[in-house]
């Protein structure tokens, strides 16, 4: 691991099971270390998929790095997310750096851009494959503050025809096809979450 690890008891809100006491891991770190940790990905995917991704995962720090809260977070925590892989992204330590060389490449190549919508930084979670369309936040979860989550066409489906996990956003299966077949990371962005914008912070100067 890098970074700092303690062991600490905390009342936290299991997605599943309501309110729970449990002793945590908590492993602090910087924010680049820790996404080069992130295990979302294959390096057998394609890149312009993990390009895509790594926009993403990064944007899922910024966000609840901000004033919005995870909905597991522990009570009284002192951090802003956690690393568990059942509600959250998958964090697996630094053994994996070694073995990551394309997603290390993805991160370095996307450092200095980052996806807003209208001034702000959206919420764009995404799942792993659909029946063939993506859910709208608003038919999904009864959403009004999110236009940019429409349903849209996937692609790809799952082997079973189903929804695996939620169905709202970009679908891993159906990024991974786009790219494979002619889309780079930002018309694999824009696709999934329509009206949003890739801003390049390298371009930004401060006078």
């Amino acid at each position: 691991w890098r970074g700092d690890i303690r062991i600490t008891k905390d009342t936290y809100n299991h997605l599943d099971y309501g309110m729970l006491e449990r002793y945590v891991v908590i492993n602090s770190l910087p924010v680049e270390e820790y996404l080069r940790g992130i295990a979302e990905t294959s390096e057998k995917q394609q890149y312009e998929k993990l390009k895509a991704m790594a926009l993403l995962v990064k944007w899922y720090v910024l966000y609840y790095l901000g004033e919005n809260e995870h909905p597991s977070i522990p009570v009284d925590a002192k951090y802003d997310a956690v690393d568990d892989p059942r509600i959250f992204q998958k964090y697996v330590g630094a053994g994996v750096e070694s073995l990551n060389v394309l997603w290390k490449k993805a991160l370095r190549e996307t450092e200095d851009l980052v996806i807003t919508y209208q001034g702000i930084l959206p919420i764009l979670p995404y799942f792993h494959c659909s029946a063939g369309f993506t859910w709208s936040a608003l038919e999904k979860f009864g959403r009004t503050d999110t236009p940019y989550l429409k349903s849209k066409l996937d692609v790809a489906t799952c082997a079973a025809g189903v929804f695996e996990w939620h169905g709202v956003w970009l679908s891993w299966d159906g990024a991974e096809k786009l790219a494979k077949k002619w889309a780079n990371f930002r018309e694999i962005i824009r696709y999934f979450y329509e009206g949003v914008y890739i801003l390049d912070l390298s371009l930004i100067h401060i006078w």
